[in-house]
């Protein structure tokens, strides 16, 4: 949707609140002003410092001026400092920039002091610009900072309306109005009020995930088909949730799946057993199905898999998915099957290797009943339908919920686990989860469902293919394929790593 995104730093990326209100605080006292409730200080931050003294505590210029010198005489050494980066913005940074966006910082803070918070934080190289105020005053105005912006950009009047400028105050929705760009708000900052709505934002973000997802991907929707159903899901109404209800709108995706395959299964199962019971027709029927269980037992698994991911279809549109991803990344698509093939081919043979596979009694039964399909039956079941049924469920609605609801690294690693464990025995829950964080990381990178499906299906097929054809395992089950397999994987990982740090730069 974009190609340039201009960031305000206080309130946007970072949550600036001690280091700013404290250093007002003391400004504040130089003049013998004793202010002791920080929260009444929030208003500081974001707009010129000169501007707000002068606003909320009707200093003159000439105050005002000197007000700002005594906050930077502990702002510069102490408080610049007191500072926390928010929850996924590094995140959201790698992943604007892995799609070949420009990014720049925007700020009324002075440019040295943005250039070291940034510097701290350990983000300053997703900005290819980095614009503030001066020392003495100059460019203070939002107006200005982003013209500027815009200018070292090399951003042209034609281009303007493919550049954002994201900001939690009016002033910066006004700041981007008036150079002609996109404003876009975010609501977790320090907006006073509805001056986010009132000032005409284009977007207002409740979070970082959401505000990610919008840069990323706009509003589209990407199934037209459902999208009258999908606006209702969206506009019910999100109470708070307790930390109890949290962990349940996560979990609760899996247990319906789970139940409704299962209650698939045994209705099935039930039916077939009710045939068996009857005369004519019906009990000519049941022998047939009797005759042909393989076949019986696919297709019950088909409509299992297919109505428990298919009651799930209203939440993973609730979630606003991505499903192709953008143009400049779709070349990768070749490399990315590739390291599904090499990753999936690399664990199995290993864990053959290490007998871990022959150990449990569970897998064994799973596997022989998986293995007992002919090989188009297995690549349509467990190489096409499994994985669109598993990925519109852990990670189109599981993984997204956890995003939005807890940090990143739990997230990323309780949805794998997740993945691992609904397999149900210890083997397939080791390699779903080492597969689910391989997943996981392509689709932090990508951002768009495709990708996790390609290489969850193209890892079953090629096993499927592969564990089915015993002519084959003599030579895949062996210590040099097994090394092989392994380089092939990490040289793919680095490969794609290098096309990250090719489009960050």
């Amino acid at each position: 949707m974009f190609r340039y995104i201009l960031f305000d730093l206080d309130g946007t990326l970072t949550d600036p609140k001690i280091g700013i209100t404290t250093c007002v605080q003391y400004a504040l006292k130089s003049f013998g002003i004793e202010e002791e409730n920080l929260d009444k200080l929030e208003p500081f931050i974001g707009p010129p410092l000169t501007d707000s003294f002068e606003r909320f505590y009707g200093f003159s210029k000439e105050d005002a001026k000197k007000a700002v010198e005594k906050y930077r005489e502990r702002f510069s050494t102490i408080g610049l400092y007191e500072n926390e980066i928010y929850p996924g913005v590094r995140e959201m940074l790698d992943s604007l920039s892995g799609k070949g966006i420009r990014l720049a910082v925007a700020s009324s803070k002075p440019t040295v002091f943005v250039e070291k918070i940034l510097v701290h934080f350990k983000i300053r190289e997703y900005f290819s610009v980095v614009v503030g105020s001066e020392l003495d005053g100059r460019r203070s105005k939002k107006e200005e900072v982003v013209s500027e912006a815009l200018r070292q950009l090399g951003v042209t009047e034609e281009e303007k309306s493919l550049c954002a400028m994201v900001g939690d105050r009016n002033f910066d929705v006004f700041g981007a109005k008036q150079q002609g760009v996109v404003p876009v708000a975010v609501s977790y900052g320090y907006a006073q009020g509805n001056e986010l709505e009132e000032a005409g934002a284009s977007f207002i973000a409740k979070d970082v995930w959401s505000l990610s997802q919008y840069l990323m991907n706009g509003e589209k929707k990407r199934y037209s088909f459902f999208e009258p159903f999908a606006i209702r899901v969206k506009e019910l109404p999100q109470p708070e949730k307790t930390s109890f209800l949290r962990a349940f709108s996560v979990i609760a995706p899996i247990l319906i799946y789970y139940v409704v395959n299962n209650l698939t299964i045994f209705l099935f199962a039930y039916f077939v057993g009710w045939l068996a019971g009857k005369q004519g027709i019906l009990l000519e029927l049941s022998v047939w199905l009797s005759g042909h269980s393989t076949l019986v037992s696919a297709l019950m698994k088909f409509v299992a898999m297919m109505l428990g991911a298919g009651i799930l279809i209203p939440a993973f549109l609730q979630e606003n998915p991505v499903i192709f991803p953008e143009k400049n990344c779709q070349k990768d698509i070749p490399v990315i099957i590739c390291l599904g093939i090499s990753a999936a081919v690399f664990a199995n043979v290993l864990f053959f290797l290490l007998q871990i596979t022959g150990s449990f009694e569970s897998f064994s039964k799973v596997s022989s009943s998986q293995f007992s399909l002919p090989v188009w039956g297995g690549i349509v079941l467990y190489g096409l339908v499994s994985p669109l049924a598993e990925e519109l469920v852990f990670r189109g609605v599981v993984y997204n919920r956890f995003r939005r609801q807890y940090p990143f690294v739990i997230a990323f690693l309780a949805s794998a686990f997740l993945f691992g464990i609904f397999h149900g025995n210890l083997v397939q829950a080791l390699y779903g989860f080492l597969l689910g964080l391989l997943i996981l990381w392509l689709y932090e990178k990508y951002g768009a469902f495709l990708i996790p499906f390609l290489v969850h299906s193209s890892a079953n097929i090629i096993i499927y293919v592969l564990m089915g054809t015993k002519s084959l395992q003599n030579v895949i089950m062996t210590i040099p394929f097994c090394m092989l397999s392994g380089l092939v994987t990490v040289a793919l990982i680095v490969c794609i790593l290098r096309k990250r740090k090719e489009n960050l730069h």
